[in-house]
C-alpha cells in the first residue's frame, strides 16, 4: 500500500512538473462518448487540476448533478463560465434542443472557450459580456496578476476584492479592464422556458439578482450557485432567495441538504476557502428533489 501510494505521488509530481514547464500542454478526456481535448494546462488551475486528477476532480457533486439533470429544461446558462468547463459539459449530456449559453466577460477566457469550440467541434452560444444589474453598459473588472495566479483567470469580477480591500483577495495585486455588461434576464430571455442556471460572478451575485426579480418570480428557474465562507453578502443572498419563494440545498459529494441558513463549510488547512461551496436553489416539489438527491449521491440529506 505505501508503495502504491508512493509511486502515485511520484506520478502527481511528475505530471505537475510537465505542466509548469509546458512539456504537458494539452491532455483529452472522454466525456460520455465525445472525446474533449483542452490546451494550455500551465495557465489554469483549473486546466491542472483536471489533468492531474481527473476531469471529475473539479466540483464533482456539481458535475453529476449536471450531467444527470432529472428534470426538463429548455437552456442551462453558464454565467462566469471561465473557460467554459460546464458549458462543455452540458453540451454533452443535456438533451438534444436545451440551448447552452456561456456568459464571459474576461477578453482572455473569451478566446480561450472560442477555441475551445473549435478544436473540439462542439457548439454553444458565447455571450462576451459581465452580469450586472444594468444592461448595455460599460464597467471595469478587477482581475489578479500575482506570480502565483493563473493567466487565465477565474477570480475575475466587477467587485474588486483585491489588494488594498478588505476583500477575499486582499493580498492580490490587480488590474483592471473595461467591459461590457448586460442582466440575467436579458440572457434567459421569455419566461415560458424552463432554465437551470449555474451562477459564479465572483461576488456580483447579489447586483446580479436585484437585476433580476422578474426571473426569481417565475417557478421555473434553477439556479447552482456558488456561496463562499468568506462571501460578505452569502446570508443576504440565501435571505433573498428565500423571500422569493426558493428552497435551498448545498450541493455535496454525499447528497443534497436542505438548508435554513448557507452551510458553507471550511475546507481544511486552506485558510479562508470553502469545501463545499455550491447551493441548489429550486421550486420543484421537495419530494423530487430528495429523490433526486437519493438517485444521484446515495442519500438526501
Amino acid at each position: 500500500m505505501i508503495r502504491r501510494l508512493f509511486i502515485l505521488f511520484k506520478k502527481r509530481v511528475l505530471m505537475e512538473l510537465l505542466i509548469r514547464f509546458k512539456i504537458l500542454n494539452k491532455k483529452s478526456f472522454k466525456i460520455k462518448d465525445k472525446k474533449i481535448s483542452f490546451h494550455d494546462l500551465s495557465k489554469s488551475t483549473l486546466l491542472k487540476q483536471i489533468t492531474v486528477d481527473g476531469y471529475r476532480s473539479f466540483e464533482g457533486e456539481v458535475v453529476t448533478l449536471i450531467e444527470n439533470y432529472p428534470w426538463h429544461i429548455d437552456k442551462f446558462i453558464d454565467a462566469g463560465a471561465y473557460i467554459g468547463f460546464y458549458s462543455i459539459i452540458a453540451s454533452i449530456y443535456m438533451p438534444k434542443g436545451v440551448e447552452v449559453i456561456a456568459v464571459e466577460p474576461f477578453p482572455d477566457n473569451i478566446e480561450y472557450i472560442k477555441r475551445l469550440k473549435r478544436v473540439n467541434n462542439i457548439e454553444f452560444k458565447l455571450i462576451e459580456k459581465a452580469l450586472d444589474i444594468d444592461k448595455n453598459s460599460k464597467a471595469i473588472i478587477y482581475y489578479p496578476v500575482s506570480s502565483r495566479s493563473s493567466k487565465l483567470p477565474n477570480s475575475s469580477s466587477l467587485i474588486n476584492s483585491f489588494k488594498g480591500t478588505d476583500g477575499i483577495f486582499s493580498h492580490i495585486p490587480y488590474k483592471t479592464k473595461t467591459v461590457q455588461t448586460t442582466t440575467l434576464p436579458l440572457v434567459a430571455g421569455d419566461d415560458s422556458s424552463d432554465i437551470l442556471i449555474k451562477l459564479d460572478c465572483e461576488e456580483n451575485e447579489l447586483n446580479i439578482l436585484k437585476g433580476s426579480m422578474p426571473l426569481l418570480k417565475r417557478g421555473n428557474a434553477d439556479f447552482i450557485m456558488e456561496l463562499m465562507i468568506n462571501s460578505k453578502n452569502k446570508r443576504e443572498i440565501f435571505d433573498l432567495m428565500k423571500d422569493y419563494g426558493y428552497d435551498a440545498y448545498l450541493i455535496t459529494n454525499a447528497g443534497l441538504v436542505e438548508e435554513e441558513r448557507p452551510l458553507t463549510l471550511p475546507k481544511p488547512g486552506i485558510k479562508d476557502r470553502t469545501l463545499w461551496k455550491n447551493h441548489f436553489f429550486t421550486k420543484r416539489p421537495k419530494e423530487s428533489v430528495r429523490e433526486t438527491s437519493l438517485a444521484l449521491y446515495g442519500y438526501s440529506i
